[in-house]
């Protein structure tokens, strides 16, 4: 969220300083306009860093989940929270 409000700042700032020469009521509603641009393009690469990291742990999971299941050490169950298939450890051994 910090990084949204700072580059709506930026690019209010950036707009209305360009358009300063064309006089103080068309800088001030391009102000607006540059603000957003430059706004939506963060949420853009805010959105997009979120979802690599996402896939990232969830190849670090299939990983694990793999090696459990070559060993023979594992129960699926169903994650209420994701709705995701969740493989938990369980023992062989006998006590």
């Amino acid at each position: 969220m910090i990084l949204l409000l700072a580059a709506a700042l930026g690019g209010g700032v950036v707009s209305f300083t360009v358009l300063w020469p064309h006089g103080a009521l068309i800088a001030l509603a391009g102000a607006q306009l540059g603000a957003t641009i430059l706004m939506f393009m963060a949420s853009l690469l805010l959105a997009l860093q979120r979802a690599k990291v996402e896939r990232m742990q969830e190849r670090r999971v299939q990983t694990l989940l793999e090696s459990l299941d070559q060993r023979g050490l594992s129960l699926a169950m169903l994650d209420p929270l994701t709705g995701h298939t969740v493989k938990i450890l369980t023992s062989t051994m006998p006590c």
